[in-house]
C-alpha cells in the first residue's frame, strides 16, 4: 500500500511537482488526499497495462478534472459511460 513513508523519511523524489503534493497529502489529517494519490496511482498502472500511452492518459485526467471543476458539464460524462458500455468489450 503507498504511504506516508512509502520512500522514508529522508528520501525526496526528483519531481518537486510531486514531492509537493505528497507533502500536501502527508499534512492532510482527512487521509482523502492520499487516497486520491494512491487511487491515481494504481489506476494509471491498470492504463499502461491497457496499452494507454501518457499522452492519452494526460486527456483522460484533463476531461476528468474539468469535469471536477464545472458538474454542468456532467452530461458528458454520462455520454462518454453509455458509449463505453455500448462498446463490444467486457468491462
Amino acid at each position: 500500500m503507498l504511504g506516508k513513508n512509502l520512500l522514508g523519511d529522508k528520501m525526496k523524489l526528483e519531481d518537486p511537482i510531486l514531492e509537493e503534493l505528497l507533502v500536501r497529502a502527508e499534512q492532510d489529517e482527512t487521509g482523502k488526499l492520499m487516497k486520491v494519490i494512491q487511487n491515481l496511482i494504481l489506476t494509471c498502472c491498470d492504463a499502461a497495462e491497457a496499452g494507454i500511452t501518457p499522452e492519452e492518459l494526460e486527456q483522460v485526467c484533463k476531461t476528468g478534472f474539468m469535469l471536477g471543476q464545472n458538474p454542468e458539464f456532467l452530461d458528458i460524462v454520462s455520454y462518454l459511460i453509455q458509449r463505453g458500455m455500448n462498446s463490444e468489450t467486457e468491462h
